[in-house]
C-alpha cells in the first residue's frame, strides 16, 4: 500500500507540533467553522468608528478586530500559513460584496461601477509595509489586495456585463527615515499620525483614468490609511476608498460618543 510522502511529513510535523484553531485554539483543526465564519462578516462602513478616517476616507472592513485578532496575527507573522487560503478567501468575499451590491449609505460601488463600464480601472493599493517586512516578503496588504481584486473582478463583470479593468499596485512605501523612530513606539495616537502623514510616498505613476482603492489588514485609528490617502492625492491619484479585513470598534479607538458628523463625498 503506498503512502504519499508528503502526507507523511505532515502526520510527523502534526505530532510534533499539534495543529490547534487559530481562533480558539480547538485541537486538530487548523481554523473551526465557528471561527472561520467570523471571517466572513457582513462587509460594514467602519471610517466613522477611526479618528483619522473620519470625515476624510469611506473605508470598510469585514470583520470584528477584537474577534478574530489571534487569527489575524498568526496569519501576519507567517506563524500559521495553513489558513492563508481561508484568509485569502474572506477576502475574495468581501471584494465580492463591496462591489456585487450597492450599500444603503454609500454610492461608491455605484460611481466605480459607472467608471468601469466606461473603460476606466480600478486599482487596489496595498498600504505600505515596513522594509523589515518587505525583505521578509510578509507582505500581508498586498496578499489581501490580490484576493479582493479577485473578488471585485467577479462581482463588476456581473454588475458591467463584461471583464473589467481591475488590478493591484504596490506603489507605496515607508521611508527609512520614518522606520527609525521604531515604527512610532512611544508615541500618543495623535503624534503617530502626524507622523505617518509625513513617512508615506509614493513610487510610481498610475494611468490618469486610474481611481485607487486602498487595502489594508487591519483599521485601528486610520492612521496609516490616511497617510496613504494624502500620499496619493498629493500624486494627483484618485482614492475613492479603503477596504480592510478587520477593524476595531469606536469604543476600542476612543471614540465613542465623539463620531464626526462630517462627511466627505462618497466618490473623490
Amino acid at each position: 500500500m503506498s503512502f504519499p510522502l508528503a502526507r507523511l511529513g505532515r502526520d510527523l510535523a502534526d505530532l510534533i507540533t499539534p495543529v490547534a484553531c487559530a481562533g480558539c485554539g480547538r485541537s486538530d483543526i487548523a481554523l473551526c467553522d465557528s471561527c472561520a465564519a467570523e471571517l466572513f462578516s457582513p462587509l460594514r462602513r467602519v471610517d466613522a468608528d477611526a479618528r483619522y478616517l473620519a470625515g476624510l476616507l469611506p473605508t470598510w472592513a469585514a470583520c470584528s478586530y477584537p474577534r478574530v485578532r489571534s487569527i489575524v496575527l498568526a496569519y501576519k507573522n507567517h506563524t500559521r500559513r495553513d489558513i492563508a487560503t481561508t484568509i485569502r478567501a474572506a477576502a475574495r468575499s468581501a471584494g465580492d460584496q463591496f462591489m456585487g451590491a450597492a450599500s444603503a449609505e454609500s454610492h461608491v460601488a455605484y460611481h466605480l461601477a459607472d467608471h468601469l463600464h466606461r473603460g476606466g480601472a480600478l486599482v487596489l493599493v496595498p498600504a505600505p509595509s515596513g522594509r523589515a517586512r518587505r525583505w521578509r516578503r510578509r507582505l500581508v496588504a498586498a496578499e489581501l489586495a490580490d484576493a479582493l481584486a479577485h473578488g471585485i473582478a467577479e462581482a463588476a463583470a456581473i454588475r458591467i456585463g463584461r471583464p473589467a479593468r481591475i488590478a493591484t499596485a504596490d506603489i507605496l512605501r515607508k521611508p527609512l527615515a520614518a522606520e527609525v523612530s521604531g515604527h512610532l513606539a512611544g508615541l500618543n495616537s495623535m503624534d503617530r499620525a502626524a507622523a505617518r502623514r509625513h513617512a508615506v510616498t509614493v513610487v510610481a505613476p498610475l494611468r490618469p483614468d486610474d481611481v485607487v482603492l486602498l487595502v489594508d489588514d487591519v483599521v485601528t485609528t486610520g492612521a496609516t490609511l490616511a497617510a496613504s490617502y494624502r500620499a496619493l492625492k498629493a500624486a494627483r491619484i484618485r482614492v475613492a476608498g479603503a477596504i480592510a479585513l478587520a477593524a476595531t470598534p469606536a469604543s476600542s479607538n476612543g471614540l465613542a460618543g465623539e463620531r464626526s458628523s462630517k462627511r466627505k463625498a462618497d466618490y473623490t
